[in-house]
């Protein structure tokens, strides 16, 4: 009530004459806007879509936001191409859900690549599309058994900062403890690289590998990400922040996505599905080595 008196105080409210004047004078206080729930209080509310939850903390998709994207997605798998005017409303429908779905930004990267190999016209769904989709049939559907937390959204101050490196030879990191970090003892970690993985690296010996050092170094971030899971936390949720000397790395953390299905996608992949189980938010810089 008090709210409504001050916003008459500075935009006046209609007179006789202009409340029935033709056309009249809108009122500055919109009781249709008043009668759908604006300045009333409420625990639960529609807001942009989502819904939302103040007193468990959560996020919740629209049963309409649902059905249309599984409707979308079914529609979708039969085929084995599809319009681009249809995949566009697609990756626009993910797109607008993917910054409250956690996990979402890793599976773009095999999308985009249907989309930049298409024709004029179709975009052809291979297997691992089909498997991408069915990714995220499986990640709307876990919302309503895992809700996103409202404070997964907000970064938080980092309890751990640190820095990563790889090679050929290996991979490792070391992880301080902020003031924020419920146990004050610093940790480091050390990986040599399989066989397999060396062997296939490209080099001036080895000219035909398909891993080159910012791929190693993309795979090192995830690795110093998965060793904070034996940290000795005993939040909820871990945040932290790191630094690398590799910007190609750095570049493919911050957009979550690339347009090919080469080792870059799957690892960006992997990482979200990390981030999503464990609740897990790390923020990554470049470093000059």
């Amino acid at each position: 009530r008090r709210l409504f008196h001050n916003i008459h105080k500075i935009f006046r409210p209609n007179t006789t004459e202009e409340s029935t004047a033709s056309p009249p004078r809108r009122e500055p206080i919109s009781e249709k806007k008043l009668a759908e729930g604006d300045c009333s209080w409420d625990t639960k509310a529609t807001l942009l879509g989502w819904l939302v939850d103040s007193v468990a903390g959560t996020l919740h998709l629209p049963p309409h936001r649902h059905e249309r994207l599984h409707a979308l997605i079914d529609s979708l798998l039969p085929a084995d191409a599809v319009p681009v005017a249809s995949w566009h409303q697609l990756l626009g429908e993910l797109r607008s859900m993917q910054a409250a779905l956690p996990g979402g930004s890793g599976l773009f990267s095999v999308l985009q690549h249907a989309l930049s190999t298409a024709s004029p016209s179709q975009v052809a769904l291979r297997p691992a599309t089909k498997i991408c989709l069915r990714h995220w049939k499986l990640l709307a559907s876990s919302l309503a058994d895992r809700p996103t937390a409202l404070h997964d959204l907000v970064p938080m101050p980092p309890q751990y900062v640190g820095a990563c490196d790889a090679s050929k030879a290996g991979m490792g990191g070391i992880w301080l403890p902020t003031s924020w970090a419920p146990n004050a003892t610093p940790f480091v970690w050390r990986s040599p690289f399989p066989p397999d993985i060396t062997a296939n690296v490209v080099s001036a010996a080895n000219p035909s590998g398909q891993l080159n050092n910012s791929i190693l170094e993309l795979a090192g971030t995830l690795a110093h990400d998965a060793t904070l899971l034996h940290a000795p936390t005993q939040c909820q949720a871990i945040s932290a922040s790191a630094g690398s000397d590799n910007s190609a790395a750095i570049g493919w953390l911050a957009k979550a996505s690339v347009t090919t299905d080469s080792p870059v996608a799957s690892l960006l992949h992997l990482r979200a599905r990390l981030h999503r189980a464990h609740r897990l938010r790390s923020t990554y810089h470049h470093v000059p080595g």
